[in-house]
Order: C-alpha cells, then sequence, then structure tokens
C-alpha cells in the first residue's frame, strides 16, 4: 500500500505497539519525520504537532487527517494566548512527550516544568502563564502552583488543563490500590499515562507491576494475594484489559 493509498502517522497513533502493530497490517504506517512519507495522507495523532509540522506537510502536498484531541488543542490556544500576551509561559508536564513539544510550537520560549525543583531556573520577575499537559498528575500540578504562589513573580496566570477523564482514572486507581493486596497497570511502556498510574499505586505502598501484554505476568506475584486490583492506561485498548481479566480468573478456578 505505499504511495497515495498509505496513510501515516506522526509518530504511533498512540502508545501501545500491539495497536501500533496491527495499524501497520492496516496500511497505516507510523513515521518519525514527514522525509518518510513520500505521498498520501498524514494523520496528526491525538498529541498533535507544532505548527510548523503542519505548515511543511500541507507544503508537501499531504493530505492532513487532524485527530488531536480537543482538549489538547485548547492546551495549544492557551500556551498561544498567553505568549502573544508578553506572559513567560510554563507547561507543566514531561520535557520530551510529544504532547508537550507540540504545546512549545504554540508558545516560542515557553519553559517546561516537570517538577517544583526546576521553577528554579524560571527568573522570578514579570508575568507567568501556566498551562499542563492533559495527562499530567492533579497532585504535582497543585504543588508547582503552590509554589509560585510562594515565589515573587509579578502576575501569575494559571489555567488547569488536566483532562478530567485523566483525574478520575487515577482517582479510582489509588482508590483500588488502596484496597489491594497486589495491582497491576496494563498499558504500553512508552504510555506517560500508564507510567504515572503506575507511580501513584506505587505511592500506596501496594506492591504495583507494569504490564504491556498478559505475557509479563508472573504467576509469582500472585502468591499469596487474596484481592488484585487492576487499571489501565488511557491507551490500553479493551482486549487487552479482557484477556488479562480473564487469565486472572483461569488462574482463580483452576485453584
Amino acid at each position: 500500500m505505499e504511495g497515495g493509498n498509505t496513510a501515516y502517522t506522526f509518530g504511533p497513533l498512540i502508545h501501545n505497539s500491539q495497536v501500533v502493530k496491527w495499524l501497520e497490517e492496516k496500511g497505516v504506517k507510523a513515521v518519525q519525520s514527514l522525509d518518510e512519507i513520500p505521498q498520501g495522507k498524514i494523520i496528526i495523532r491525538s498529541h498533535g504537532v507544532a505548527p510548523e509540522v503542519r505548515k511543511e506537510a500541507s507544503e508537501r502536498g499531504l493530505e492532513i487527517i487532524d485527530a488531536t484531541c480537543p482538549l489538547v488543542k485548547r492546551v495549544q490556544e492557551k500556551a498561544e494566548s498567553l505568549a502573544q500576551a508578553n506572559y513567560q509561559v510554563l507547561v507543566v508536564g514531561e520535557r520530551n512527550h510529544p504532547e508537550v513539544t507540540s504545546i512549545l510550537g504554540y508558545a516560542p520560549g515557553a519553559v517546561v516544568i516537570e517538577k517544583e525543583e526546576d521553577l528554579a531556573e524560571v527568573p522570578q520577575k514579570g508575568r507567568i502563564g501556566v498551562v499542563a499537559q492533559t495527562t499530567q498528575s492533579p497532585e504535582n500540578y497543585r504543588r508547582i502552583l503552590r509554589r509560585l504562589k510562594k515565589s515573587g513573580f509579578q502576575e501569575t496566570k494559571a489555567f488547569n488543563t488536566i483532562c478530567s477523564a485523566t483525574i478520575a482514572s487515577q482517582r479510582d486507581a489509588l482508590r483500588t490500590a488502596r484496597e489491594a493486596d497486589v495491582m497491576f497497570v496494563l498499558g504500553g511502556h512508552h504510555s506517560a499515562n500508564t507510567r504515572r498510574l503506575t507511580e501513584l499505586c506505587r505511592s500506596t505502598g501496594t506492591e504495583t507491576h507494569h504490564l504491556a501484554t498478559i505475557d509479563e505476568l508472573n504467576e509469582k506475584w500472585l502468591e499469596n494475594k487474596t484481592l488484585v486490583g487492576v487499571a489501565a492506561g488511557a491507551s490500553t485498548p479493551q482486549w487487552i484489559v479482557k484477556e488479562f481479566l480473564a487469565k486472572l480468573e483461569e488462574m482463580h478456578s483452576s485453584e
């Protein structure tokens, strides 16, 4: 299907290798550079892209299919608006995450803040505008805002742009982890959302394992465990969750 009938995604459509492989079999190929696309369709994934990437794709004559998450678009717009109003833009998120990279494209000169300590690198003067990666931890965002309020900035304008579904997912995972004897978080190892769920569950003190597929399950982790908790990242397909739950049920029935 190479050529005009092939669809390409700028980076993997989602951070789940099983789904990416399935898509490639269907003719949807992930690339890391526009140079890898001879012609055809380019799908802008949910993380979005910087404006210059979109412009270049258009200049190359590629058909653009925009699948940017509406919530990510909102963050991009907020960052752009703050930058145009001469605020020093701070993006609370992971420095190398594709969503954050796309946001930075809308706010030249923006600074990425991963943790409170990063604020020490921001000159304590002028006006500060804050947005957050949509899958950020609400707790981390609040900690950074509290530190900002104690700093000597002239003005701080902050927008909580964290996805409400992410907040609910993290809250439910924490509640489950506090009750479980062992916790399994399902999702791609490159998924920031899934890694964050894993970190939150571990913070409760409950033994927690991050698994991409059922093949990574070590049955020893279930020894002497009565209550097993399961959570899944936003990009984890339902069939992986169902397969995992079925395996747990099968193991329980065979005891």
